[in-house]
């Protein structure tokens, strides 16, 4: 070794485990006990002495290989009754805990939100640049707008500034976002390429024309009163 190394070299180990886009997978773990390097049509002197040199080494560490996904807050919105809708996305780690060591080693690393499946758990620890993140936010409608992918609105496996925008001027809008991201993040258990989605429905009201309907779509409706009015005269 002829550069600031002197003697050491790094060792790269890379594994391609096959993903099915429908089908949830508990974490492979792999314990590693010993891996021997050697380098015998090498040879070093020292003191003018021959020498072959030979490396072993014992990792006695166990790896965990993550089954990850992105996916929106609701996959159907429903029916807006306003043109802006916050449109969170986490990303996630599936660990079903009837494996006994699903337990210890998710601890505390999700939070299992209210619409989250069960198994699902909030990435807290994913690491954008090596673990992947959301490209693109693609929408069938050219009058939808969508706030842009950056890390900066990026929190512990939280997406959470994204919005979705309607733009236009229809009575009832229907939009699909398809979440286009890295392919180790996608799964659906229906869709075909595993990119997952949300659907909104956007409902407005044409400008100068009055309503009783509110951003939650409900209605006030009041009984009109039996009572004759009464009027002061002077």
């Amino acid at each position: 070794f002829l550069d600031e190394k002197k003697g050491s070299s790094n060792l790269e180990l890379l594994y391609n485990i096959e993903k099915n886009y429908k089908e949830t997978t508990n974490p492979v773990k792999i314990d590693f006990i010993s891996i021997e390097a050697n380098a015998t049509t090498s040879t070093s002197s020292i003191n003018n002495q021959t020498w072959t040199p030979t490396g072993k080494k014992d990792l006695n560490q166990t790896r965990y290989f993550y089954f990850a996904r992105v996916t929106p807050n609701k996959e159907n919105y429903g029916t807006i009754y306003k043109k802006t809708q916050n449109t969170t996305i986490d990303i996630e780690i599936f660990c079903d805990h009837n494996r006994t060591w699903c337990n210890e080693m998710i601890q505390d690393n999700g939070r299992n939100n209210i619409h989250t499946q069960m198994g699902w758990y909030t990435a807290h620890k994913h690491d954008i640049p090596t673990d992947g993140t959301i490209l693109d936010l693609k929408s069938d409608n050219e009058e939808i707008t969508l706030t842009d992918i950056n890390q900066t609105s990026y929190n512990e496996g939280l997406f959470s500034n994204i919005t979705t925008n309607y733009t236009g001027d229809k009575r009832t809008v229907n939009v699909q976002v398809n979440i286009i991201a890295s392919s180790w993040l996608n799964y659906h258990q229906t869709a075909n390429n595993g990119i997952p989605f949300w659907k909104i429905k956007f409902k407005t009201t044409p400008s100068g024309t009055p309503s009783g309907i509110g951003h939650t779509g409900h209605k006030i409706d009041i009984p009109r009163s039996a009572v004759p009015a009464n009027r002061l005269g002077w």
